[in-house]
């Protein structure tokens, strides 16, 4: 977890909604910013509507998931297409919920609604709106892997050198 994710938006709407909230992630005491988030869960008294459930492996984390009425994702700065964490929530067909600064409403084709960063009424009215609506899962792109083959590729050549 770090500041650019938007974790704080995600108390904000649990502070005006009676939403739960999965944390598939670890906090370390040790973490400033792990040390802050956990005071704000206490302060905004919302502690009984977030289970902490850790890092968990990737099959386990997919099956999350699949199985939640929506993922939302509120990073700061806007998510783009170099976004492994929502590539993979959308591959689940779960509704994501994401910020950009280029998109904008509801993608229905990939089942993800995209809101400007910081705009938490936003994302309440898409939670609203569009919370539980699945769509069939889809294969990973291969455009991840075929980026990590060809530096790999790169890469032993110029060992090979």
């Amino acid at each position: 977890m770090a500041p650019l994710k938007g974790i704080e938006s995600l108390f904000e709407i649990l502070v005006k909604t009676n939403s739960r909230l999965l944390m598939a992630c670890d906090f370390h005491k040790d973490n400033h910013y792990h040390r802050l988030l956990l005071n704000q869960i206490k302060a905004k008294g919302i502690a009984a509507r977030i289970s902490i459930i850790g890092f968990l492996p990737e099959e386990q984390l997919a099956n999350l998931l699949a199985a939640s009425d929506a993922v939302v994702l509120p990073f700061r700065d806007g998510a783009g297409a170099w976004n492994t964490s929502v590539d993979g929530a959308v591959t689940q067909g779960v509704l994501v919920i994401t910020t950009s600064l280029v998109e904008i409403g509801y993608n229905k084709e990939k089942n993800i609604y995209f809101s400007q960063p910081g705009n938490v009424e936003e994302m309440i009215m898409a939670i609203e709106k569009y919370a539980g609506h699945h769509i069939s899962s889809k294969p990973q792109t291969d455009e991840w892997q075929n980026i990590a083959e060809q530096h790999f590729h790169v890469y032993k050549e110029v060992v090979n050198r």
